[in-house]
């Protein structure tokens, strides 16, 4: 328990650098949405944009990210020179392999974006979503990059970095977009010019490499310095690698399904004011996805590292414990963040993204896909915790298969909604199949992993029973009150601005008055931990 304590208290500066960085990060969205709006030509510039995100997690990414820290820790704890061998080689082999995949995909381009494009989209869409791939695509070696150095300075407890880091990569894209937004005032793939898309795609690019860039310094700081090795045979890698396998396996599922999610979306995408298409839903699914990234990955980043040292001691009920009371943590912010976002999504993207190129029924449209995601925000995070767990103690496989029924899941519900109804509502039914899908694979992790981390479900769901009870009639509330204030107002953005604050300010003292009746008793330890915490 004072680990888990230690690891929440520790977690302060992290959450105030994501919360900048995301902060940030949708700054750097409002404006492409205002340069690009959600017609195709935005669609092209999130497909070119998502691509190589696409092909680095497909590749390296995940393996980067699940399993090379424990494999880290272990290496550092063991090997006599604290790991440094290992990383060179890991750093090494990694960076030539991302050389070779960078170069590869970029002269692969033209095909690859066919995976991801409707057959019925316009010439002229279909070529601008080229062009932005091909001087996208080289952002895979320094997304590897920046994972890699980010990877060596965490083993290190070093997280605050890393986690601003991203600041840099934002403020560079908000200053192209801008540039664009300004000077080209257009959004119609027919008419504008390819300099203006690759002013913007070449801006794009850069903010990854400054991102990357800017970790170098406190690597040496650190005190790891890195010398190249090559010495690859009987170096431990190949173990690293089996783990990883698994874990690539998992992500190659998860981006065929992505394939597929794209193409529907893409396709609803019909030029008319009346749908929209992929921009909406990664818009919808960054919004959605900001509590998580707050919250839960600055936790588990802190986490991470702590939970490969019990698993490796074969301690797996100090592992239930740190992983037990974090779902307990979380479940109490994230259950009011994700019913509010489900009643007040349409104003949040108003609020947001309603100016520029991006007209308000669109974007009012993109609000119903936010709703649609509220409620997929609790069983992501407690899958993405479980699958942390899962990994910590080398299980790659069961989260991969786990990630199988996710996909398909998500794509039976969006075939429901592909039958049963028009194009409006298309991209708002992958949205609710992306929640059911994660609440399938939660709950399979947790079953898998329950008797061996001795978790306590019973706990777990007192707590979120009586969150609902608090939670529902306090933003039922604040939604009532938000549609009596709609009726007096017009359709602009400052006025949805306006509902969504009153709409926080009702509910927050409607649950606050509510919570006086049974006080949940983890708000009070999480007020603990923040007074606790020097950095909070």
């Amino acid at each position: 328990m004072e680990r888990v304590s230690k690891v929440l208290r520790n977690t302060g500066a992290m959450a105030i650098g994501t919360v900048i960085s995301r902060v940030t990060g949708l700054l750097r969205t409002m404006v492409i949405v205002a340069a690009l709006g959600f017609g195709p030509l935005a669609d092209a510039y999130a497909i070119g944009n998502t691509l190589p995100n696409i092909i680095y997690i497909l590749t390296v990414g995940g393996a980067l990210n699940a399993v090379f820290i424990p494999q880290l820790v272990r290496r550092m704890k063991d090997d006599s020179d604290g790991g440094k061998a290992f990383t060179d080689r890991l750093l090494t082999a990694t960076g030539l392999i991302l050389f070779v995949i960078t170069l590869i995909t970029v002269l692969l381009a033209p095909w690859l974006v066919q995976i991801y494009l409707p057959t019925d989209w316009a010439e002229a869409d279909k070529s601008a979503t080229l062009l932005f791939a091909r001087f996208l695509l080289p952002q895979i070696f320094f997304y590897g990059v920046f994972t890699l150095l980010s990877q060596v300075l965490n083993v290190r407890d070093k997280f605050v970095l890393p986690m601003y880091a991203p600041v840099v990569n934002n403020i560079v894209v908000i200053a192209t977009g801008l540039v664009f937004l300004f000077t080209v005032r257009v959004n119609n793939a027919n008419i504008i010019s390819e300099n203006s898309m690759v002013l913007l795609a070449v801006g794009t690019t850069l903010g990854i490499v400054l991102q990357a860039a800017i970790l170098i310094p406190a690597i040496y700081r650190s005190g790891y310095k890195y010398k190249p090795r090559f010495d690859f045979k009987n170096s431990g890698l190949g173990k690293t690698s089996r783990l990883a396998s698994w874990t690539v396996g998992l992500v190659l599922v998860n981006q065929i399904g992505y394939a597929a999610v794209t193409r529907i979306a893409a396709t609803a995408n019909d030029s008319s004011v009346n749908t929209v298409g992929v921009a909406a839903y990664q818009n919808a699914h960054l919004i959605m996805l900001l509590p998580h990234a707050i919250l839960t990955v600055s936790l588990v980043t802190a986490l991470l590292p702590s939970l490969a040292r019990t698993a490796h001691a074969q301690d797996l009920a100090a592992v239930g414990v740190d992983i037990e009371r974090a779902l307990r943590m979380l479940s109490v912010l994230i259950i009011p963040i994700s019913l509010m976002i489900l009643a007040h999504g349409r104003d949040i993207m108003i609020a947001l993204f309603a100016r520029g190129n991006a007209n308000f029924l669109q974007t009012g449209l993109s609000g119903m896909v936010l709703s649609a995601f509220a409620l997929s925000l609790l069983p992501f995070t407690m899958f993405y915790l479980l699958s942390r767990a899962a990994y910590a103690k080398e299980d790659t496989k069961t989260p991969f298969y786990l990630t199988i029924a996710m996909n398909i899941v998500q794509l039976l519900v969006a075939a429901i909604f592909i039958a049963t109804t028009t194009r409006t509502y298309w991209v708002a039914g992958l949205a609710v199949g992306y929640g059911v899908g994660y609440l399938v694979a939660a709950a399979g992790l947790y079953l898998v992993l329950r008797n061996e981390l001795r978790l306590r479900l019973d706990l777990i769901a007192h707590v979120v029973i009586r969150l609902i009870i608090v939670t529902v009639p306090a933003v039922a509330l604040s939604r009532v009150v938000v549609g009596v204030v709609d009726n007096w107002l017009l359709n602009n953005t400052w006025f949805a601005l306006l509902q969504l604050i009153i709409g926080v300010l009702v509910a927050a003292t409607a649950f606050i008055a509510l919570n006086q009746f049974r006080p949940i008793k983890e708000l009070s330890e999480i007020a603990a931990l923040v007074r606790r915490n020097p950095n909070g």
